[in-house]
């Protein structure tokens, strides 16, 4: 007895111990519901007999569609059964038989949660253009499962490539070359440019359209590989895209610079330029290695470095301004110590004169520090290191400052441009 509540316990943690289990208790009813409540598939290694016990398979195909594999021929042809297990699994429709296969409402509850299930339904049901609509409006790449008619039906392969852009494949040769069709497939997936007619392959604003989407510039024409604009906006999206443009472009610096941040050999013709570096280190801690050795050695270009500064646009520094103590002096300006440099690399003190009215704010510290040390390009990540109730009173309403005081320790960021001042918040 105690054997026997040890088996049922450990059929009820993992039902697939059925396939360990003795020939006795794979013709169990009870340990067999157990098993399959646990693990539907655990029904393939249950007696026959079970197998056309219509409770046990209806418990296995509700716990695991893809159960009704296993279950008895009967059972297949059983419209409830088989009804339960495409709920749970559309793809369970393939073990159906093939007269519920031709079942037109039970082909539609399959394709409720994936219009793939389309694959299984009957010939008739394949070539139904409503059957065929609700296919692809849930699965676009359902399309190459409809008959061939409907793939020459322009309203049915618009809502395929509308759902999913790559259903473009199986379309029929003259909607590859229907420039709207395509259009709405490069926007849903930039890479069916790849099926598209050649001369849609030279439309420049499909083109564009599809390299915002994936690395699609591979598929272009080679007029359109020569386009700078095409080609930059290629490789904002996907540094890749560098690969497939024109040679011209790897030596071409904006270009690069948008690149490198995702594709590190983008820099090969640019390993001594520290703006280059600086942009893929930022991206890459190991774009390093392949920067010349001079500046290999930089110190501001080490990856600890580069991590500190995190504000900075494409290619621009933003140095970092430690603040390690403040004072309100007389006048109620502040006297402040700071350490300054991309990575903190030299000690300074700054007077920060008094905003009238109103009490300096962070705002008019990283402003000031701008002006104070020649900051190229406007731009300073200002790291505070005090407590919440000091940041409240630095960081006041007129800048547009939100942040949580639930920690001791900020870190305040930032970036002051012609002193008009933008100040992301976060707590560190």
């Amino acid at each position: 007895m105690r054997g026997r509540r040890e088996v049922l316990a450990a059929l009820g943690r993992d039902g697939f111990a059925l396939l360990y289990a003795s020939e006795d208790f794979k013709r169990d009813r009870e340990a067999v519901l157990v098993a399959v409540q646990n693990n539907g598939r655990a029904l393939e290694f249950a007696s026959g007999d079970l197998k056309r016990d219509r409770e046990v398979v209806s418990r296995a195909v509700q716990n695991c569609g893809r159960a009704l594999e296993f279950a008895s021929e009967d059972l297949k042809r059983d419209r409830e059964v088989v009804l339960e297990a495409v709920r749970n699994m559309s793809y369970a429709l393939q073990f159906a038989a093939e007269d519920l296969k031709r079942d037109r409402e039970l082909v539609v509850e399959a394709m409720r949660n994936n219009g793939d299930a389309l694959r299984f339904a009957s010939e008739g049901l394949r070539r139904d253009r409503e059957m065929v609509f609700a296919a692809v409006r849930r699965s676009g790449c359902a399309l190459r499962f409809a008959h061939e008619d409907l793939r020459r039906d322009r309203e049915v392969v618009f809502a395929a490539v509308r759902n999913c852009g790559m259903a473009l494949e199986v379309s029929a040769e003259d909607l590859k070359g229907d420039r709207e069709v395509v259009f709405a497939a490069v926007q849903n997936d930039g890479d069916a440019l790849r099926f598209a007619r050649a001369d849609l392959k030279q439309d420049r604003e499909v083109v564009l359209a599809a390299v915002q989407k994936a690395s699609a510039l591979r598929f272009a024409s080679e007029d359109l590989k020569r386009d700078r604009e095409v080609v930059l906006v290629a490789v904002r999206n996907c540094g890749i895209a560098l690969a497939w443009a024109h040679e011209d472009f790897w030596r071409d610096r904006e270009v690069v610079l948008a690149a490198v941040r995702t594709y590190i050999p983008a820099m090969e013709d640019f390993q001594h330029d520290r703006e280059v570096v600086l942009e893929a280190v930022r991206n890459d801690r190991d774009a390093l290695k392949f920067a010349s050795e001079d500046l290999k050695m930089d110190p501001v270009l080490q990856p600890g470095k580069v991590a500190g500064n995190c504000i900075a646009g494409l290619g621009a520094l933003a140095p970092l301004l430690c603040l390690r103590s403040v004072t309100e002096d007389p006048a109620g300006g502040l006297e402040a110590s700071v350490v300054f440099g991309l990575g903190g690399e030299r000690d300074a003190s700054m007077a920060v004169p008094s905003g009238g009215e109103n009490p300096p704010t962070v705002g008019d510290l990283a402003s000031f520090a701008v002006q104070h040390f020649g900051v190229e390009g406007g731009l300073v990540h200002v790291h505070v290191q005090a407590t919440a109730e000091w940041a409240c009173w630095m960081l006041t309403a007129r800048f547009g400052a939100s942040f949580e005081c639930a920690q001791a320790r900020l870190l305040v960021s930032v970036a002051s441009l012609d002193s008009r001042l933008r100040t992301p918040v976060s707590a560190a």
